[in-house]
């Protein structure tokens, strides 16, 4: 473009009589027509042709220079001051399409047109049948792509150029058609358009047939807006809806987002509506006294500074979501945005907030029809009635709960119930079954749960058959096994009754044959000396296999050819093992190929094939069709050919390992439809996007009428730990708003994130890595994740269909609850050795981040087994796992002899609880190559107690017969807390000891509630213990930190509102917090007694419930400080302890 254009950005208007001629070709509709032009300029010439062509008309135009775009706005209808690619307009909603862009090439550079990016874009917003009218030089037409996108995407196509005394300024043509559907052109049709640049065109004048041609009507409803508007511009836009009479109606009660929640809320949920702006601005009134109540979620970034191991700048971003309500009352504004204020607004406001909320009745108001209370009544009849209920049956929060579930499944197609554990789960998901009559139904549940779920469903549902869907494959045998099959024909020839329910286990649901690698195998010479020996061995083949042929000829006897036929394969065999063998495709025979660090390198190993499901990518000859849609023959090697067909063959086999097929695979093709209902338990562990379970559920879900999910722990912290459940449920519209794969808008809209900038660019960085390699251009390494948080709004795509319940809402009184921590010194011997393990293993994770996980692991495993002698190693492994080299680190000898460790003399403690009745729950960390339980078990023992390890050994069907069988001759039972952090119920045990923490707050948490649960009579006390100035020390202060977060967020559903973290997030975060020496708040303010006591019958694992009627804290401080001076004076006088001497606790 010239400097003279440049400076008028390309504007050169149409000359009217241009306008006037085109105008002849066109005949306005009988409805209303629009006009866009993208490069409107003053609006002149769409305003002249608009008004030419007449009719009920709307002009639309974007212009880019601002004092052009203002005076455009005098004669169309609506104007956008900027660049034709920030408009969105909508797609089929313009009837004509005026378009005379810039002529030159593309800014960015390339040797794209300008015009031909103009008409590639705007054609989507024409109707079809709508016109275009494309101004351009004539030398435009000789590009292809320009003659490609005109034939395959217009009809009626006629090309005139301006009339003489017009053409010979810019040499311009007047482009019309009408759209079409896409339609491959043909090359003879592209060949006549580019052809026109040479041939001689005629000039603009009157139109020939078909033409004029109608405008085709416009649809009503389009929009046509900007994505740039800067926050001055909507300042601007504000002002000049005038102030402040607008001002007083923004005020006004907005219309608030339409919802029906499923139950009437809880007040938390309540707060979280207000306080996300879903409720709009509501009007309330209490005691005479007016009130504006207004709510807004947004989303502010902290930006910080933090230094790494380097010593390099690291610039830390942090989103975080900043809550406000706004209060207009007669005394003024006041804006509430922090906890307490909210609390104490929440208590005076409450029900006045909820009545305004309830103005959208729930599904379900707690006012259940008689029939359905009198279904739900005769459920539970064969149970054990529940610690303070007179006869069996449910409670009556349960069947409230069932009733809401059954309605929102008939309203939604699904629901949801979030409960802490032990609330009766799946009591209600029963009952939700038979209310609904969706039968036959089927329950995808935990493998342990499976017995659980077969046994409770003929407790709750009287005559219903249930049976355990296990299998479809062979089962050991020469025959086949389908349980699917075989349930399916049993309902349809009535052997099973009216009522009936599969179980099938997560695993069973998702497992299916195994795959393996499936290439065929070729040779290659050896290199070196090894050629040489392959050679003979070669020649000792052909020999064998010349004497064979030999001998068959001459009809020798069999058994010599026979004993020849073996010399021979043995021979074969041989050479063979002296060569090199490659992998192949099995169908093209071609070497596959990998891209690595930018090139392609041939695969010749096996390995790769095992680890990856692998198809050949390679390019074969074959048919195809080339540019002009023709069918053609190309050939692999033809590097110029384009749509060279590839191989395609899959590179793997199925069947490898097991005989068997996934049953929700199974169910999903063969009996979709068939199950009306699908129960999906812990659904929190199906929440992966392309997890074997996650999928496996997925395919449930479309094959079922209705599902409805349940879980303790729904939400897990971060906001893609919900997105993929909500929308595999189809929750609150999801799967409409949202792709698949839109995670990322996803956190974008509902999350928060991280972003850390390493290197600022400046004139003082050294880092090689910060520079380009050939232009020395300055690079700054961004790395974004997702952190913990998501925002208030999300709650109206839940609540809908959602159930939220907790043990208070039972209504049954539940013992108190409490827990502490008792931090214990460790020996002089001890403590030596483990700062000397520390300072050197922490040093060498500061210096090389792969010893990070050595240093974690050790300091926070070796003192408590630092009864006998260890040796830390650091293992290297190459990429297959392959072991390359150890390196050994520290010999760590025992630091006792026959003595107890102080921790495990606090076992003695155990020995205190037991005496007063109360059986004690251990859980120990390591139970793997680093077993501490033997050790455990053996004390306990020999201070006669009852000791047991549940070990993982016990198959997980068949740990919660084995607790019932030998909980009762048990005292203290030890186990790892991921054995029976789900499903199981110890309520025999009263008292829980976490002898080492595990490092996931989910395993904790849900460990915990295993003994503080309905059926529980006894007071629960829980006790962490742990070893003073450790790194153990500070994991627990960590684990408190994030305890007391999540009871602040989640109030009173606290237990539920956790989700399995990765162990490798604690762990980090550890590690981070111990290597850049940041303060840990005090395990005192989270844990100890000191804490304010809470009334509530849910307690709380960070605020104190009651005390135990067992020891004052006072009493049991006293006793326990004289025990332990006690044993420490007789460590140092060597003396041993009588085994059968009591504890003073």
């Amino acid at each position: 473009m010239r400097l003279a254009a440049v400076e008028k950005l390309g504007y050169y208007p149409t000359p009217t009589l241009i306008t006037t001629l085109v105008s002849k070709w066109l005949k306005a509709p009988e409805g209303m027509w629009r006009l866009l032009d993208p490069c409107a300029g003053k609006g002149e010439a769409a305003a002249q042709l608009a008004q030419a062509v007449g009719g009920d008309y709307e002009t639309w135009g974007v212009e880019i220079a601002p004092a052009r775009a203002e005076e455009a706005t005098r004669v169309l209808n609506k104007v956008h001051n900027t660049a034709w690619q920030a408009v969105r307009v909508t797609k089929n909603s313009v009837s004509l399409l005026w378009l005379n862009p810039p002529y030159d090439n593309d800014y960015d550079g390339s040797d794209r047109r300008v015009e031909i990016e103009f008409l590639r874009t705007t054609i989507p917003t024409l109707v079809h049948g709508g016109v275009l009218v494309y101004i351009v030089p004539r030398r435009l037409l000789g590009y292809e792509a320009a003659a490609r996108l005109l034939a395959g995407h217009f009809d009626n196509l006629v090309i005139r150029r301006f009339p003489d005394g017009e053409y010979e300024r810019f040499h311009q043509v007047v482009v019309l058609g009408t759209r079409k559907t896409w339609e491959r052109p043909t090359g003879e049709q592209v060949t006549a358009i580019r052809s026109l640049t040479d041939a001689d065109l005629l000039p603009l004048g009157e139109p020939e047939s078909p033409w004029p041609l109608t405008i085709p009507a416009a649809p009503a409803k389009a929009r046509f807006r900007r994505v740039d508007v800067s926050d001055r511009e909507k300042i601007a836009q504000a002002h000049a809806l005038g102030w402040p009479e607008d001002l007083v109606e923004s005020l006004k009660p907005q219309e608030r987002a339409v919802f029906r929640p499923a139950m009437p809320l809880k007040k938390g949920h309540v707060a979280m509506l207000m306080a996300s702006g879903l409720m709009g601005t509501m009007r309330l009134e209490k005691n005479g006294r007016r009130l504006l109540v207004k709510g807004r979620v947004v989303k502010h970034t902290d930006e910080s500074t933090e230094v790494d191991e380097k010593g390099k700048e690291v610039t830390v971003r942090r989103e975080r979501f900043v809550t406000t309500v706004g209060l207009v009352s007669s005394d003024g504004v006041r804006i509430l945005d922090d906890v307490e204020g909210m609390t104490d607004f929440m208590e005076e406001h409450g029900d006045e907030i909820a009545a305004e909320i309830l103005k959208n009745p729930p599904l379900y108001d707690l006012k259940p029809t008689p029939q359905e209370w009198e279904d739900v009544s005769a459920l539970g009849r064969n149970r054990k009635p529940l610690p303070g209920q007179k006869e069996p049956g449910l409670l009556d929060v349960q069947k409230h709960a069932a009733i809401a579930l059954a309605r929102a499944c008939r309203a939604h197609g699904n629901a949801l119930i979030q409960g802490e554990m032990g609330l009766g789960k799946t009591t209600i998901a029963l009952a939700t079954i038979d209310l609904l009559g969706a039968y036959p139904a089927l329950v995808m549940c935990p493998p342990h749960l499976v017995p659980k779920w077969l046994r409770e469903a003929k407790e709750v549902i009287p005559g219903v058959q249930v049976r355990e869907l296990k299998r479809i494959g062979r089962n050991g045998g020469e025959g086949e096994v389908n349980d699917v099959r075989r349930f399916v024909e049993d309902w349809r020839n009535g052997l099973l009754g009216d009522k009936a329910i599969a179980v099938v286990a997560s695993t069973s649901a998702k497992l299916g044959s195994g795959w393996k690698g499936a290439v065929a195998t070729r040779y290659t010479l050896p290199k070196g000396k090894k050629r040489t020996s392959f050679r003979a061995a070669l020649e000792r083949y052909k020999e064998a296999r010349n004497a064979l042929r030999g001998l068959v000829e001459l009809g020798a006897d069999p058994e010599v050819v026979e004993e020849q036929r073996r010399i021979t394969a043995e021979a074969r065999r041989r050479a063979l093992a002296a060569a090199v063998p490659y992998p192949v495709c099995p169908v093209c025979g071609q070497v596959q190929v990998e891209r690595k660090k930018g090139a392609e390198e041939q695969i010749l190993d096996f390995r790769p094939f095992d680890r990856k499901a692998r198809t050949c990518d390679r390019r074969v000859s074959g048919w195809a069709r080339n540019e002009d849609g023709e069918t053609v023959w190309v050939w692999a090697d033809d590097n110029d050919a384009r749509n060279v067909p590839t191989c395609g063959s899959p590179l793997y086999t199925f069947g490898a390992n097991h005989r068997r097929w996934p049953i929700a695979d199974y169910i999903a093709a063969k009996a979709r439809g068939f199950f009306k209902m699908l129960v999906a338990d812990e659904v929190h562990q199906y929440k992966g996007k392309a997890s074997d379970r996650g999928l496996a559920f997925h395919r449930l879900v479309n094959a079922t009428r209705y599902q409805l999910a349940l879980t303790g722990t729904f939400y897990g912290g971060k906001a893609t730990s919900i997105f993929w459940l909500m929308h595999r449920l189809r929750m609150g519209n999801t799967h409409r708003d949202f792709a698949y794969n839109d995670e990322r808008r996803w956190v974008r809209q509902y999350g928060v994130l991280e972003t850390r900038v390493y290197g600022n660019g400046k004139k003082d960085e050294d880092d090689a890595d910060d520079f380009g390699a050939f232009n020395a251009t300055r690079r700054r390494r961004v790395y974004v994740q997702e952190k913990p948080g998501v925002s208030p709004a999300v709650l109206h795509r839940i609540i809908g269909n959602s159930v939220f319940l907790s043990l208070a809402d039972l209504g049954i009184a539940l013992p108190p609850y409490a827990e502490e921590v008792a931090l214990v010194g460790m020996t002089p011997a001890q403590a030596e050795q483990y700062r000397r393990m520390e300072g050197l293993l922490r040093a060498r994770a500061r210096d090389d981040h792969r010893y990070l996980s050595t240093w974690l692991q050790w300091s926070l495993n070796r003192p408590d087994s630092a009864f006998r002698d260890e040796v830390v190693e650091k293992v290297f492994t190459d990429d297959d796992g392959n072991v390359v080299k150890v390196e050994r680190l520290l010999d760590l000898p025992a630091v006792v002899d026959g003595a107890l460790l102080p921790k495990e003399e606090f076992l003695d403690f155990a020995k205190s609880e037991v005496a007063t009745g109360r059986k004690v729950l251990v859980y120990v960390r390591q139970t793997g190559t680093r077993d501490i339980q033997p050790r455990l078990r053996d004390i306990l023992r020999r201070a006669g107690l009852r000791a047991e390890i549940l070990s993982s050994g016990v198959d997980t069907r068949r740990r919660e017969a084995w607790i019932e069988k030998n909980g009762h001759r048990t005292d203290v039972l030890i186990v790892n807390p991921r054995l029976v952090e789900t499903g199981l119920d110890l309520v025999q045990f009263a008292t829980v000891v976490f002898y080492e923490i595990d490092y996931s707050l989910y395993t904790v948490w849900q460990a915990m509630r295993r003994v503080w649960r309905l059926g529980q009579s006894e007071p629960v006390k829980v006790v962490f213990v742990g070893y003073a100035e450790t790194l153990e020390e500070k994991a627990l202060a960590l684990m408190g930190r994030k305890m007391k977060a999540a009871q602040l967020l989640y109030g009173d559903e606290v237990g539920g509102a956790i989700v399995p973290e990765e162990d490798g997030d604690f762990l980090t975060e550890l590690a981070r917090t111990v290597l850049e020496e940041r303060e840990l708040p005090d395990l005192k303010a989270l844990f100890a007694a000191v804490k304010q006591e809470t009334q509530s019958p849910l307690g709380s694992p960070t605020a104190q419930s009651p005390r135990l009627p067992v020891y004052t804290e006072e009493q049991l401080r006293a006793l326990w400080l004289a025990e332990m001076e006690a044993r420490a004076a007789q460590r140092r006088r060597r003396t041993r302890v009588p085994e059968g001497q009591l504890s003073l606790l």
